[in-house]
């Protein structure tokens, strides 16, 4: 979530993308979306392959702000937590082409904190969602800093939650709305986390690797300006990071990097860039990344964006093929 002057950006944004939104606001569910919309014969950005995507809208009352992604191992179903500490859950649907067409059955319920009771206030702003090797679910929140552990089960994470052990001096040194935004769950049962920190300190990021039995700290190396806003672990422990940068006169930009299994094993985490998702390509605010098995080998890699709940915004789900 981008708490600051750039939430206000009518300057930077066309009349085209007002358009897109009314469209996909008008009838809810969802609309195509192609990866540059001047030129609908671009396909791939670096290493990734563009396989669909969408824009979605639903009148259901807090839709909106999507930070965290998760995605059935099949493709078929997408969970998404929300700043406002809710739950976003959608059915996809593919076109004969296996290109991301349509997301359906779009719903809405709240995050349940440890009092049993729907999260609120400061307690609510849920950045990242992943779901452990046994089934159960795991949440990360900013402002009031901390990891939820929640019962496993497919349709999200439901129940009251159990509070992880913090990070060493997250709830201490981590500013408020820059602390845990990407978290992934290794294959081996260990969870992966990273600050996003602010903005002057951008490429220079801390990380944790650990959970309910402790936490080793390590330092994530990205690239300024990008900061870490998502990440999702692969079954060979390689773990996708998504990076995003935002500023008032250069708008929205994404960067999609991989790290190595080995390399979480350093002191020093870094990786190698799999794409950069820039104007004139489609882009947006994006928080959340998932990646599920695709047909044929290789790794469909979807990406979502936050719209801060602001009507300029726009909530895209993108999808690339990441070859095997």
């Amino acid at each position: 979530m981008i708490r600051s002057a750039f939430r206000r950006l009518p300057i930077l944004l066309t009349g085209a993308l007002l358009a897109a939104c009314l469209r996909a606001d008008a009838g809810g569910g969802s609309v195509r979306l192609p990866l540059d919309s001047g030129q609908s014969e671009v396909l791939r950005v670096g290493a990734l392959e563009y396989r669909g995507g969408v824009v979605l809208s639903s009148g259901t009352s807090g839709f909106g702000g999507l930070s965290g992604l998760a995605v059935a191992p099949d493709g078929g179903r997408m969970w998404a937590v929300t700043d406002r500490g809710a739950l976003v859950t959608a059915n996809l649907a593919y076109d004969r082409g296996g290109l991301l067409s349509e997301a359906r059955s779009i719903a809405v319920r709240p995050l349940i904190d440890s009092d049993g009771k729907p999260t609120e206030g400061s307690r609510s702003d849920s950045e990242d969602l992943t779901r452990l090797p046994g089934g159960d679910w795991v949440a990360a929140f900013e402002r009031w800093h901390r990891i939820s552990l929640y019962p496993g089960g497919e349709e999200g994470p439901v129940g009251i939650p159990t509070t992880l052990r913090r990070p060493p001096g997250l709830r201490e040194e981590a500013p408020g709305n820059a602390g845990i935004e990407a978290l992934a769950a290794l294959p081996d049962g260990r969870l992966f986390a990273i600050e996003e920190g602010r903005e002057d300190r951008a490429g220079s990021h801390r990380a944790w690797i650990g959970g309910a039995d402790g936490w080793t700290q390590a330092t994530y190396r990205g690239q300024a300006p990008y900061r870490p806003t998502g990440a999702t672990a692969l079954p060979n422990g390689d773990v996708l990071v998504l990076e995003r940068r935002a500023s008032f006169l250069g708008g929205f930009g994404a960067r999609i990097v991989r790290v190595p299994s080995g390399a979480l094993a350093s002191t020093v985490i870094e990786g190698e860039e799999l794409a950069r998702i820039e104007q004139p390509l489609e882009v947006d605010n994006f928080e959340g990344i998932a990646a599920a098995p695709a047909d044929g080998g290789g790794w469909n890699v979807y990406v979502v964006s936050d719209d801060n709940f602001w009507a300029l915004q726009r909530t895209l789900l993108m999808m690339f093929h990441l070859p095997g």
